[in-house]
């Protein structure tokens, strides 16, 4: 384990203890160790003890979880019988995901929804998330939320991708003067939505980095930028196999149809949201 500087409080200390715990130990387990470890607290304040003292004197929570760890061994086999459940679930669904598009149609948007779900369910479990909720609950104020830009990068991405699109698309379909929707703005548009799409990919990576370290409160921006990601891949796909002398005038509503994943998206965001805030409540009861 990588060993950070200590936290300055009880409560800072408390709840990095139980998030290395829970990479090794049932619920129960971590929480009989915390609850032992808040009376230590308790008992050295009654005798005047400071929290800085009594840190400096228990050493940083990731030593003292490697050396429970060292006392029960059985919290590594716990940790692989973990990762290999709920990781190959996960890696199951994300393949999925990339395959949809060669999936019988009738059956494709379902896979979407089906997989998505599925994914994020798989991946908030595989990274305690249920636990941890409570954990920080409990001893992480409400100060550590994501800022609400990260929520926004997303929304202004989609439905700005999708307003271009659609003015490009009545350009196509002869709504449009020439100039305003020629080859070059139909390049631009594409390289516009990969570059968006790119730049989601980082911010993804940002936020499942903060989930980890941080907090797990970041783990709904993860859901909602997948559900952007997947919204335009589909407008990204739909462009590619356009056929403008086949049907150009359905386009308009096909494009409507590509923003499902990311309503859906904005559904799974919502419900994890609340899960996150009642197990919170449960945790600081």
């Amino acid at each position: 384990m990588k060993h950070k500087e200590n936290p300055k409080t009880e409560d800072t200390y408390l709840h990095r203890l139980g998030k290395a715990l829970l990479r090794y130990f049932p619920r129960e387990q971590v929480w009989d160790i915390l609850e032992d470890y808040e009376e230590h607290f308790s008992l050295g304040r009654e005798r005047q003890g400071t929290d800085e003292a009594m840190i400096a004197a228990l050493g940083s929570p990731e030593t003292v979880a490697s050396a429970l760890l060292r006392e029960m061994p059985e919290g590594r086999s716990y940790f692989i019988r973990h990762a290999v459940r709920w990781g190959a679930l996960f890696l199951l669904a994300c393949a999925s995901l990339i395959l949809r598009y060669s999936y019988i149609r009738s059956l494709r948007e379902f896979a979407t929804y089906f997989f998505l779900t599925a994914g994020m369910l798989s991946l908030f479990v595989l990274l305690h998330g249920p636990e941890q909720a409570e954990v920080e609950g409990r001893f992480l104020p409400p100060a550590s939320r994501p800022k609400a830009v990260l929520y926004a990068l997303p929304i202004l991405a989609v439905l700005g991708l999708e307003a271009l699109t659609q003015y490009l698309i009545q350009g196509v379909i002869g709504n449009l003067p020439y100039p305003f929707w020629g080859d070059s703005l139909a390049r631009r548009t594409g390289t516009i939505l990969e570059w968006c799409q790119f730049g989601l990919v980082l911010l993804l990576v940002w936020v499942l980095w903060r989930t980890c370290t941080a907090s797990v409160r970041y783990f709904p921006v993860i859901v909602h930028t997948t559900g952007a990601m997947l919204a335009i891949r589909g407008i990204l796909n739909l462009l590619h196999g356009m056929d403008v002398s086949a049907g150009a005038e359905r386009v308009p509503q096909l494009l409507l149809l590509c923003l499902l994943p990311y309503v859906f998206g904005i559904f799974l965001t919502l419900l994890f949201l609340c899960f996150i805030w009642k197990a919170g409540k449960k945790g600081a009861v």
